[in-house]
C-alpha cells in the first residue's frame, strides 16, 4: 500500500493539476496525526470506556454544563442547548439510584485495566505532574491505615 501510494503521488506530481491533490494528502496526514493525539482521551473519557460509571458521567456532564451554559445558545454543544435543558435536568435529578459500592468497584476496575502510559496520554500529562502512585506503588507520603487508627483511637 505504501509503495502504491508513493507511485500515485509521483503521478500526481507529474501532472499540472496535481499540486492540489498532493496538498490534500498533506492535510489528510496532518488530520490523522491530530486524531492520533486525541483518540485515546476521546475513547476513554467521552466514549466512557475507562470510567463507565454513573457518577463519572454525571460529574463530566456537570463540569461541561458549567462551561457551556454561559455561552450563547447557538454556540453551545447541542446537549446543553435550551431545547435540551429539560431533558438534561431530568437526567441530573432522576430518582435512579446510584449505588456507592458499585460505583467504587466500577471506577477501581476501570483503573485496574487502564495502563499508566494510557492514563498519562489521556490526561495529557506532558509535564509528568500527576500522581501515579496507584500504578507504581511509590506514594509521596507514608501510607496510613485509617481503619486501624480509628479502631485503636490512635491520634493523627
Amino acid at each position: 500500500k505504501v509503495a502504491a501510494e508513493a507511485a500515485f503521488k509521483k503521478q500526481l506530481g507529474d501532472r499540472a493539476d496535481g499540486k492540489e491533490a498532493l496538498a490534500a494528502f498533506d492535510r489528510i496526514a496532518a488530520a490523522q496525526k491530530s486524531i492520533a493525539e486525541i483518540v485515546t482521551r476521546q475513547r476513554l473519557f467521552e466514549g466512557r470506556v475507562a470510567f463507565n460509571a454513573d457518577s463519572f458521567g454525571l460529574a463530566r456532564s456537570l463540569l461541561r454544563a458549567g462551561d457551556e451554559r454561559p455561552k450563547p445558545n447557538g454556540e453551545r454543544l447541542r446537549e446543553f442547548s435550551d431545547a435540551r435543558r429539560e431533558s438534561f435536568e431530568q437526567q441530573l435529578f432522576s430518582d435512579k439510584p446510584i449505588y456507592a459500592d458499585l460505583e467504587i468497584l466500577t471506577l477501581a476496575d476501570s483503573l485496574a485495566y487502564l495502563s499508566k502510559p494510557s492514563l498519562s496520554q489521556a490526561v495529557a500529562d506532558t509535564k509528568h505532574s500527576y500522581c501515579y502512585a496507584c500504578y507504581t506503588g511509590n506514594y509521596p507520603t507514608k501510607l496510613v491505615n485509617l481503619e486501624t487508627r480509628v479502631n485503636t483511637g490512635e491520634k493523627w
